[in-house]
């Protein structure tokens, strides 16, 4: 199987190492939908067998927020993870930007970050992990394992395939300074610059680049494939599907719903 080569806030990687048939399952924004995440982990498992390929799952972030159980998503999460180990598939799981405003909302949980992430969602966030841990904390940053934080602090937000010209983020990248992007650009960006390849400069680092990335939920609320990037959030807390593409060289991007 391919060696792991995430990439946290750096933008060089080793080389990725061609052993055979290789798949790579990316999956888009969750927003605490534990029930799709289930129903397309099961997909994915299933089609994992059916191929008997070497894979990597690739989770894109924005596990958390807006949707019924954030605290549910992230241990399925850290589940597959362990579960990755076990059977021999690479698991690689992204920061997006509804886990860096948990963060900071964590280190200021009284002030402007804290009220931030309430607006965007994160009131959903604590209240399902109130669920899960009985009694009256005194904050709210009382009822969220320490496991949980410390996980989410070691999410990488960038992962690079540089043998099949792929590259995994959240949010996209800014197409200028790639693949120097700071990580705020990777969980954040909506940039026209980026979504527009017409705009993209010439340059050596973006020829046959294909961005993977989720973040803006599609019009069509189906995953979107393009030319220079693939879209796979099909918006599933706003009564869209949660997708996944599964990508493999010298084959056309498939998408997976549930």
């Amino acid at each position: 199987m391919p060696p792991r080569s995430p990439v946290a806030g750096q933008p060089d990687t080793g080389q990725i190492e061609a052993m055979g048939r290789f798949i790579q399952y990316a999956i888009g924004d969750i927003h605490g939908m534990l029930d799709r995440l289930q129903l397309l982990y099961a997909r994915i498992r299933e089609d994992m067998a059916m191929t008997k390929a070497d894979a990597r799952l690739v989770h894109l972030g924005d596990y958390i927020d807006r949707g019924p159980d954030s605290y549910g998503v992230i241990e399925a999460v850290i589940a597959m993870e362990a579960e990755g180990k076990a059977r021999g598939f690479e698991v690689v799981s992204l920061r997006g930007n509804h886990e860096q405003m948990l963060l900071d909302a964590y280190e200021d949980p009284e002030g402007g970050p804290f009220r931030t992430w309430v607006y965007n969602g994160g009131d959903m966030a604590v209240a399902s992990y109130a669920r899960m841990f009985a009694g009256h904390p005194e904050r709210w940053t009382q009822v969220i394992p320490h496991a949980h934080i410390k996980w989410l602090n070691s999410l990488p937000t960038i992962l690079r395939d540089e043998d099949n010209s792929l590259v995994f983020v959240h949010a996209g990248i800014d197409p200028a300074v790639f693949p120097n992007c700071e990580d705020n650009i990777r969980i954040w960006t909506r940039s026209e610059k980026f979504f527009d390849f017409t705009r993209w400069p010439v340059r050596p680092q973006l020829k046959g680049l294909k961005v993977i990335h989720g973040h803006t939920p599609t019009d069509t609320l189906q995953a979107e494939v393009q030319r220079h990037r693939i879209n796979v959030d099909s918006g599933c807390v706003y009564g869209g599907r949660l997708s996944c593409v599964a990508l493999e060289a010298g084959q056309n991007p498939r998408i997976l719903a549930v």
